[in-house]
């Protein structure tokens, strides 16, 4: 789960690092200012579906350290039920867990990053 939010995080840069530069070189070229200033605003969509998805892998991979700390609990305290032994649960999708991951220190500031660069550019656009 962490080598997806990594790659979560390395495609976010990279495309918005890439439609940035794109609206610097065609804004810089003499192109249509109003559809510069447009595509900046087309960087928003991978920081939030990326980020999405890395919150997403962030709550998964919680749900799966705790059921892995209720299975070694059980078994430490030998009430672990042999039917039970190699059922996995799949993670509740909650939006209060949600948000917990979104706002956690390892995601918001690098998405959060991302958006005050688009504003920046915006801006300077």
């Amino acid at each position: 789960m962490t080598d997806n939010s990594r790659a979560c995080k390395t495609w976010a840069v990279t495309l918005v690092a890439a439609i940035l530069v794109a609206v610097a070189r065609f804004g810089a070229s003499g192109g249509d200012e109003a559809a510069s200033i447009n595509l900046v605003w087309i960087a928003t969509v991978p920081v939030a579906v990326l980020g999405y998805l890395d919150a997403h892998y962030l709550v998964s991979e919680r749900w799966f350290r705790k059921q892995y700390c209720e299975f070694v609990n059980r078994l430490h305290t030998r009430s672990l039920d042999r039917q039970l032994m190699f059922v996995i649960q799949a993670p509740k999708a909650s939006l209060k867990n949600l948000l917990r991951a979104i706002f956690s220190p390892t995601i918001w500031p690098v998405y959060w990053m991302m958006i005050a660069a688009i504003f920046a550019v915006h801006q300077l656009a």
